[in-house]
């Protein structure tokens, strides 16, 4: 089982301290998309940073630390990623459409990873919780933006935002589970337009008269 969340060991203060940190992470990152969660042992991320067991205690306490950091890294990832850039197009479509398109391309380099995420949130409560707030920033930023277009008169007004957010966040990483982490073949272009069509047309998006 996975073990209880402790006190985090302190940001080392030197430069070297901290690429030694940055080190053991990517190496660890390395060995649980490999090996999975529950198979992966410090001894397999020491040797993947070729370094002894006692330089990553000096950075980690257990596995279970590195892993959530991991976690919080590959969430960040996908968070920034799916931001709009404020010069691009104000149609509400091509938005959604930007933010598909990224969130697959992102999670697609994550894939392995976010697979072993998935399976060790099932295991643990602790987990569990980590990736339900990973789920929700998304998921609050989708609902927030149907409250915006609500309040525009341009998404259907009856809907319950909270709701219609979940429902589109469970289409958007169901579907990106099952075809990069599982490796279910799709075409980029004819996914993101479907899915496109299918959260516009969730919303009751139209055009603005």
């Amino acid at each position: 089982m996975v073990a209880p969340a402790a006190e985090p060991v302190p940001e080392p203060k030197t430069h070297r301290g901290r690429r030694t940190r940055e080190l053991i992470v990517r190496s660890a990152r390395k060995v649980f998309e490999e090996k999975g969660f529950l198979d992966t042992r410090i001894a397999d991320i020491a040797a993947a940073a070729e370094m002894s067991h006692g330089t990553f205690y000096t950075y980690f306490q257990t596995k279970d630390e590195v892993f959530r950091e991991i976690i919080a890294d590959v969430a960040e990832g996908q968070f920034e990623a799916t931001k709009v850039p404020e010069d691009f197009s104000a149609d509400p479509a091509e938005r959604i459409a930007y933010t598909i398109r990224e969130y697959l391309r992102t999670y697609q380099k994550t894939a392995r990873l976010s697979g072993v995420i998935q399976q060790v949130a099932v295991l643990d409560e602790d987990f569990r919780r980590a990736r339900l707030e990973v789920r929700r920033a998304f998921r609050d930023r989708i609902e927030r933006g149907i409250r915006r277009m609500q309040s525009e008169g341009i998404a259907d007004e009856t809907l319950v935002p909270k709701v219609a957010a979940e429902a589109i966040t469970s289409m958007l990483s169901n579907f990106a589970y099952t075809t990069l982490t599982l490796g279910e073949p799709y075409d980029e272009d004819e996914a993101v337009a479907t899915l496109t069509r299918m959260w516009t047309n969730g919303i009751g998006l139209r055009s603005r008269g």
